[in-house]
């Protein structure tokens, strides 16, 4: 759940709590698609509240990354820790995401 979006030195700034499951994130990515559309394109997402995230929260964010990459910004991913920043680095997600 988006817990809040503000933003700070022109980059959008993404709050999530909870967990990720297929609702989530399908709420995630229309939040991500308005935004983009609204021509933000600096994102960072903190993931310091997510205490579970399955393979639909992470391809969510790859399916963003995407969009984000098309119109050229970029994403940081901020806040990883416990089983979720188990699950980046065994899908190798701290490989194509910069990690703050």
């Amino acid at each position: 759940m988006i817990r809040e979006t503000k933003l700070m030195n022109g980059q959008m700034c993404i709050y999530i709590s909870g967990s990720i499951y297929i609702a989530e994130a399908t709420e995630l990515r229309e939040t991500f698609t308005y935004l983009i559309n609204r021509g933000h394109k600096l994102f960072i997402v903190d993931l310091s509240q997510v205490d579970y995230m399955d393979s639909t929260g992470l391809g969510m964010l790859i399916f963003v990354r995407k969009q984000i990459l098309q119109v050229g910004g970029t994403i940081k991913i901020t806040g990883l820790q416990g089983l979720v920043k188990d699950l980046f680095e065994l899908a190798h997600l701290h490989q194509q995401f910069e990690i703050l």
